[in-house]
């Protein structure tokens, strides 16, 4: 093994991208507001969408399932994602202002371009 630390991530669009670092950014300069914490939680519903796909519905369309296996594993998938978004809003919108500010600090060694740093 190398000193590198390793990933095992996925691609996110470049507008959400920038979107959550420009979030990250302004939480850990303290410009903390309502409508920054309702983006805040908009965006990592998005990546928490986004990585969905890459781990769930991608390696499902490589297999073949039978179309009832499909929507019943769709259907809990769909039902997980529902509880998900509900916990981030609860969690980001009930967080100080403190703790947000550590989030944000965890989510920045997340946040990656061609694992080059950040944004």
């Amino acid at each position: 093994m190398t000193d590198q630390t390793q990933f095992f991530g996925f691609r996110i669009p470049e507008a959400l991208y920038l979107q959550a670092g420009e979030h990250i950014d302004r939480v850990i300069a303290g410009d903390i507001d309502r409508t920054l914490v309702e983006n805040i939680a908009a965006s990592l519903m998005a990546i928490t969408d986004t990585g969905l796909v890459a781990y769930y519905n991608n390696p499902r369309d490589l297999i073949r399932i039978s179309p009832v296996v499909k929507k019943a594993a769709d259907a809990g998938i769909q039902a997980v994602m529902m509880g998900i978004h509900l916990v981030i809003r609860m969690v980001i919108n009930r967080a100080p202002d403190s703790e947000l500010q550590m989030m944000a600090l965890y989510m920045k060694t997340l946040l990656t371009s061609d694992g080059q740093g950040h944004y």
